[in-house]
């Protein structure tokens, strides 16, 4: 460090240069005389660490001018020396009759070593000096020479302005002119257009009242027109709902035929069954008959019990699936009954409501759906017997639905 630097910083803090000094002094006296066996390696870091803090505020002054030296370098200084002296404190202390000598050697060694290297970098600082000094001075030959191609640039720039200023007048008198010239052409256009605006209006109003004629003459063509389309449109319309209606009568009687055969056929079907089940529980009424006859009328006067109840026991299961199947005939024969007579219902219900009106009809089919769902379809209101339907009534109850929609 230079010497104007460190009178500046004690200047900013009075004898911090010589407790500088006289720490260094005592961190070799400790550090030559201490017994390496007695300190942990940690603590020699922590030393070698704050002499490094100490070392790296000094050489931050090196840098300053000596008239600006801060407080805060001041500070640095202050803080890394008190940090060297707080570690220098837990240095243990070691008596000898030698150690003046040493310390007094060591200290010489570092201080000539620390001068050494301020006097380096005191160089160093001059050498850059003159090296900013000197790049100074190739910035003022640099300067004195961009003043110089400004100057030239500049006189070229106002022969330049001269000459666009003599253009730019002679430019204004040709506009002067053309501006005369095309005042006088606007003049003659505006009386051309003038007398071309008078010829266009009075063929305009001849053409508006031409067709203003012809209009009117196209709008009632164009009505006669429309009213003769209208007139075949309702004719086509009305041909159109009469081949609807007869279209849905057609359907309807083709559905209703289709139904009435379907449920045709399930009064065969119900009856057939019906049939089959009657002979059933009368063959097996039979049996059941001659079971019990033949407790009557054995050969034996005095017949075992055991023959007499298993007789008596095959007349009652036979008597039992006979009554089973004469209520399962009797069942049949009402589902043939139903089925007879929703086709009897179906088959005679478009004539009988073919001439009423619409909303009778709509009446008609209501209770005529009602009627065949609550009494033919379920006979007992749905809570005793046959409270389900089977899948063939279901299918011709759909339908019947789809024909009375119609």
């Amino acid at each position: 460090m230079a010497p104007e630097n460190l009178q500046a910083i004690d200047e900013n803090d009075d004898g911090i240069v010589d407790r500088v000094y006289a720490l260094l002094d005592h961190t070799l006296t400790i550090t030559s005389t201490a017994d390496a066996r007695l300190l942990p390696l940690s603590r020699t870091k922590l030393l070698e660490a704050a002499i490094e803090r100490l070392s790296i505020a000094l050489q931050d002054g090196v840098g300053y001018n000596p008239g600006s030296i801060a407080m805060t370098i001041v500070d640095a200084i202050t803080a890394a020396a008190d940090e060297v002296a707080d570690q220098l404190a837990q240095w243990p202390r070691t008596e000898g009759s030698d150690w003046r000598e040493a310390v007094t050697q060591a200290a010489s060694t570092y201080r000539r070593s620390f001068g050494q290297q301020l006097t380096q970098l005191s160089q160093e600082l001059d050498r850059a000096k003159e090296a900013i000094e000197e790049l100074r001075l190739q910035v003022d030959v640099a300067d004195s020479d961009h003043q110089a191609v400004i100057r030239e640039r500049t006189g070229e720039l106002e022969a330049a302005i001269a000459t666009l200023g003599a253009e730019i007048s002679a430019l204004d008198r040709q506009r002067a002119t053309v501006d005369d010239q095309l005042n006088k052409s606007i003049d003659r256009a505006g009386q051309a257009i003038s007398s071309q605006q008078q010829q266009f209006a009075e063929a305009q109003e001849k053409r508006s009242i031409e067709f203003r004629e012809l209009s009117g003459d196209l709008v009632e063509q164009a009505e006669v027109d429309f009213q003769a389309r209208r007139e075949d449109a309702e004719s086509a319309i009305a041909q159109i709902e009469q081949q609807v209606d007869e279209a849905k009568d057609l359907t309807a009687a083709f559905a209703a035929a289709g139904t009435a055969n379907a449920f045709s056929q399930e009064a065969k079907d119900q009856a057939k069954a019906a049939n089959t089940w009657r002979r059933a529980a009368i063959a097996l009424g039979i049996l059941a008959g001659l079971a019990a006859l033949s407790l009557f009328f054995g050969n034996s006067n005095d017949p075992a019990w055991e023959l007499v109840v298993g007789k008596l026991a095959i007349s009652v299961a036979f008597g039992g699936v006979a009554t089973y199947a004469a209520s399962q005939s009797s069942r049949h024969r009402r589902r043939e009954e139903t089925a007879r007579h929703l086709e009897l219902n179906i088959v005679a219900f478009g004539p009988f409501v073919r001439d009423l009106s619409e909303v009778k009809q709509i009446e008609a089919r209501e209770k005529v759906v009602e009627s065949i769902f609550l009494r033919d379809i379920f006979p007992n209101g749905g809570t005793k017997e046959d409270p389900t339907l089977s899948s063939e009534q279901i299918t011709l109850i759909g339908k019947l639905l789809e024909q009375f929609r119609k």
